[in-house]
């Protein structure tokens, strides 16, 4: 006959051998695939048609190296970069970057990385 604690030692062996057994049936949760929902909106502006269709941005001038000063719905000034690093467009809380100007024309394209 067994004592009581060889009995509880037995059970409780039993116990978490089943706990193991059970847990190997669970099927793990799965994820959703990655959507990537970011990409580049590109905007013209110029002399004469200094706002954006969405009303977002107004052209201010571009400088003779290719930077764009920007109103942001009319409030916030925004310097966009002809060529940004790496380190800065991380860094930003808006990644913008400028893709054509023309200093004499005063008109930018300009690209805003932002969500669909």
């Amino acid at each position: 006959m067994r004592s009581g604690l060889e009995f509880f030692v037995a059970a409780a062996l039993g116990l978490s051998f089943g706990c193991v057994a059970d847990r190997s049936k669970v099927a793990a949760p799965s994820l959703p695939a990655f959507e990537d929902t970011y990409r580049w909106h590109s905007y013209h502006l110029s002399r004469d048609v200094p706002e954006s269709p969405d009303g977002a941005f107004r052209l201010v001038g571009v400088s003779k190296e290719g930077s764009a000063e920007l109103l942001y719905f009319g409030e916030t000034r925004i310097v966009v970069k002809k060529n940004p690093s790496n380190e800065e467009m991380i860094a930003s809380r808006m990644p913008m970057r400028v893709t054509k100007f023309d200093y004499e024309k005063q008109f930018v394209d300009f690209e805003w990385l932002t969500t669909n």
